[in-house]
């Protein structure tokens, strides 16, 4: 293949790269729910099964990771946010219980404007909705799944989650 046919190639595909990603940033169809309940900040339109189902996509989630190693532990903090969340998305997954207790500290968990909720999820039932406070710290005896989702409308929020309590688990995901 010569230069000029490589060239060619190439101008093709950024000129193709370039009008999807146009179309995506035009047509992104999925619209923010407006917070309808006022000051009260719990989820208003989406509903358990929709949450329990994961069947909503989510637009605005925000996350940083902080890692401290030290003699062989690995502790550190994960924090989320947003400006305007709107959705369903899992934080956390975790596919296979080792301990036989589970222990999820939250700290610094503030919802400033809109609805929001971090919704516990095991077995494909709801067992807790965390609320906000300057720490949350939840515990309890599960067996088999559990899934952290964090459910919005229109929300302004920030929280943090320790992950050194994760490390004892199998097959955690972070999204």
């Amino acid at each position: 293949m010569n230069e000029k046919t490589k060239n060619i190639l190439w101008g093709a595909f950024v000129v193709v790269f370039l009008l999807a990603f146009a179309y995506l940033i035009i047509f992104d169809d999925f619209e923010h729910i407006e917070d309808s309940n006022g000051a009260n900040t719990t989820i208003n339109r989406i509903t358990d099964q929709q949450i329990i189902d994961n069947e909503m996509d989510s637009k605005g989630m925000k996350y940083g990771k902080s890692r401290l190693e030290a003699l062989g532990l690995t502790s550190g903090m994960v924090n989320f946010s947003s400006d305007q969340f709107t959705g369903v998305i899992e934080i956390m997954q975790i596919d296979y219980m080792i301990a036989p207790t589970f222990t999820l500290d939250i700290y610094n968990y503030q919802i400033n404007e809109g609805n929001f909720e971090l919704v516990l999820i095991s077995n494909d039932r709801i067992i807790a909705r965390l609320s906000p406070g300057d720490e949350e710290t939840f515990t309890a005896n599960i067996k088999g799944d559990l899934r952290v989702v964090a459910v919005g409308e229109s929300a302004n929020f920030y929280f943090e989650m320790t992950r050194s309590y994760f490390d004892q688990f199998i097959h955690v995901l972070w999204e």
